[in-house]
């Protein structure tokens, strides 16, 4: 009995769909080959899983410069701006989403979360985005999901010079160089990506500017070698610098003001060789990935020691992949090995942290008929640092019904390693006074302060604080997929439900004699999330699309349902004033969530007369905010952030098949909310010009 269970829970992976107008083939220049969901170069219409993609096309009519720009208007995805701006799949916490640069992980991360607004998207061919765990093929952090930016592939362009000059209101101006030399057997590709802002004030009451001043500098270049008609190697090169800088205003200890400059700076350099043999029914790809990220963090005031917070990180990260894939006839063999060194050193970290992994995976896929397509697989990971995780298994199929009508249903297990900042955070604020500490290191530290008679009561005993074990999930995804007109017309609803476990979280444990409290990362939590997402696309006439999108998601935390349900959860009614026991429907589920979002797009091209319009409706419902009543739990109005809608419009005209000219309008309807989202920075005009320098 339990090897059925197991079986019938196996049932996920990826569920890849094409999410809408700009993820469905039925559009030209669609690109319907994926290859993020199985490693493995596949067809669109062939995928198991929840899959969804953005093509250059696309990309290019929204005139959008970083890539959470374009993330925020697509459907089933939510951004998250704590500590840096991360993504959210189908309910699931930022980082838990695995972001990818053409199938490497990002390194450098906040909080637990690669920030987007570092990832430009001038160079980007594509994104593909799988929904629900993928930790069958690459391991950790892809517990919710993973996002794969893939840039252009020189080989299959001829050669070409493009300049581009793009201006934001208020004064965002970004600058781009775009190269691409291709010679025999030879081919180069660079782009050069600078971006400067002197931000902007949402609030004119503050000194402090929302929109923060900054400016950096992208460079990427990829040299290809193709020795012979079966072997292409080359190497990767990428340079990020970013200063950002701001002034602000906090208040001391003894309650006066204080006046402190931030000053943050970032570094990121990466090369990656690689090596790809294909011939007839065998293919060998060797890759290497080596990044190292610096990041400073300055805040000097008006203090003793001038100082308010300074914090270095550095990280040294270098991976090699060995990947072998044999096809015969319909069936496709999949198999890897690979392993990974992290070097960390941080002013938060008690010392610094090494650390290796080494993993196999191993996938199958059975083709019958183009009726019935069947994926397996699973991933061994052997860490140093927390248990072997024997088991990370996945199973996705696809029923082809007829030309209308086809259901696609996965299921798979994924895993999150605890994070440097979870296992080794040394970390106290020197202005409040409350620290944080990582599992590993929390009971050193607290024994310290103990000693020192600093420790007023415990709230959490040492003893429960014990090495962490990583978060597990268990997903399924289920999608019907409908074409009432077979190329012009598209109708998914795919439903998803995912169940975490072992959640990490960091818990006041102890008071310290100064009423500041003392936290550490425990495995506690168990949560699910579990919604619908319905896509639809239209090609009404030649050049006009329309599509539209809906996403529900519940998000909630099942300890809390289970204290509802025994009457152990109060609260005080803020007419009244009256203590009372919370209902299980006054539970709003977990923070920074929306249950309900949408979006709406129209884009028009006319090639005879060489221009195009892109109009885009999103909208983003109501989501938890903040504590208000202190009882840790979404339950009153108060907590909540109001929903809001965005409109954003975007015309580009080409002239003489050379220059292309850009007018845009962003967030139309003027929405500002200083509080909850200060980027927002209402009406925003968008001017850009591309010039090809060096025609194809």
């Amino acid at each position: 009995m339990r090897i059925v269970l197991l079986l019938l829970v196996f049932f996920h992976v990826v569920n890849v769909h094409a999410e809408e107008a700009d993820s469905t083939a039925i559009f030209s220049g669609i690109e319907e080959i994926v290859v993020t969901a199985t490693k493995t170069a596949t067809q669109l219409e062939k995928s198991t899983v929840p899959l969804s993609q953005i093509v250059q096309k696309y990309i290019k009519a929204t005139g959008s410069i970083k890539l959470a720009d374009l993330l925020q208007e697509q459907n089933g995805i939510q951004l998250s701006t704590f500590l840096g701006t991360g993504v959210q799949l189908q309910g699931m916490s930022a980082d838990y989403t695995l972001i990818l640069l053409n199938g490497e992980p990002i390194v450098g991360k906040t909080a637990g979360v690669v920030d987007l607004s570092r990832i430009v998207v001038s160079n980007i061919k594509k994104v593909e985005i799988v929904k629900g765990p993928v930790s069958c093929l690459y391991g950790s952090d892809a517990i919710g999901g993973v996002i794969n930016i893939i840039t252009e592939d020189v080989g299959m362009l001829k050669n070409s010079m493009e300049y581009s000059l793009q201006y934001k209101s208020p004064v965002q101006l970004t600058n781009t160089l775009f190269t691409a030399l291709s010679k025999n057997k030879l081919s180069f590709e660079n782009s050069v990506v600078y971006n400067f802002s002197n931000g902007y004030q949402t609030n004119k009451a503050t000194i402090y500017k929302e929109g923060t001043p900054y400016h950096d500098l992208t460079i990427n270049n990829k040299l290809t070698v193709r020795a012979t008609e079966n072997i292409q190697t080359g190497i990767g090169l990428k340079y990020y610098y970013s200063r950002l800088y701001n002034t602000d205003e906090y208040a001391s200890d003894s309650g006066t003001s204080v006046i402190a400059q931030q000053n943050d700076r970032t570094h990121e350099f990466n090369f990656s060789p690689f090596f790809k043999f294909s011939k007839n029914s065998i293919v060998f790809n060797m890759r290497s990935y080596n990044s190292y990220f610096q990041y400073e963090s300055h805040i000097n005031g008006e203090v003793e020691d001038g100082d308010l917070y300074d914090d270095q990180f550095s990280q040294l990260f270098n991976k090699l992949e060995l990947q072998l894939d044999y096809t015969r006839k319909t069936h496709v063999l999949t198999a890897g090995a690979g392993g990974f060194y992290n070097r960390i050193q941080s002013d938060r970290n008690e010392r610094i942290i090494h650390q290796h992994q080494e993993y196999l995976f191993l996938q199958y896929q059975y083709d019958w008929k183009d009726r019935i397509l069947i994926n397996v697989g699973n991933r061994i990971d052997f860490p140093n640092d927390f248990a072997i995780q024997w088991l990370s298994p996945k199973a996705s199929a696809r029923f082809n019904i007829n030309k209308y009508f086809a259901i696609k249903i996965s299921g798979g297990r994924g895993y999150k390693a605890p994070d440097i900042r979870q296992q080794y955070l040394n970390f106290t604020n020197s202005l409040v006074g409350y620290g944080v500490f990582g599992a590993d290191v929390a009971v050193q530290k607290i024994e310290e302060l103990e000693a020192a008679g600093l420790i007023q009561y415990f709230i959490l005993p040492k003893e429960r604080i014990t090495t962490l074990k990583p978060e597990k999930s268990w997903a399924f995804n289920g999608e019907v997929e409908i074409k009432p007109i077979p190329g012009k017309m598209t109708i998914t609803a795919n439903y998803f439900r995912n169940q975490l476990t072992d959640m990490i979280e960091a818990t006041a444990t102890a008071l310290r004699t100064n009423g500041a409290l003392i936290y550490t990362y425990y495995n506690l939590q168990k949560i699910y999330t579990h919604g619908v997402e319905v896509n639809a696309s239209y090609k009404i006439i030649d050049g006009l699309s329309f599509s539209a999108g809906y996403n529900f998601v519940d998000a909630r935390d099942v300890s809390v349902l289970r204290k509802i349900s025994n009457g152990e959860v109060f609260r005080r009614d803020p007419v009244t004033l009256q203590t009372e026991r919370l209902q299980r429907k006054d539970y709003g589920g977990l923070f920074d969530r929306s249950r309900h979002s949408f979006n709406v797009k129209i884009y028009y091209e006319n090639k005879k007369h060489a221009f195009n319009t892109y109009l885009r409706l999103i909208y983003k419902g109501k989501y938890g905010w903040a504590d208000k009543n202190n009882n840790q739990i979404l339950d009153i109005a108060e907590e909540y952030a109001p929903g809001y809608a965005l409109l954003n419009f975007s015309f580009t005209n080409t002239v003489r098949e050379r220059y292309h000219f850009m007018v845009g309008i962003d967030n139309m309807l003027n929405k500002k909310f200083p509080t909850y989202i200060p980027s927002l920075n209402g009406i925003t005009a968008l001017v850009g010009i591309r010039i090809q320098l060096l025609q194809p």
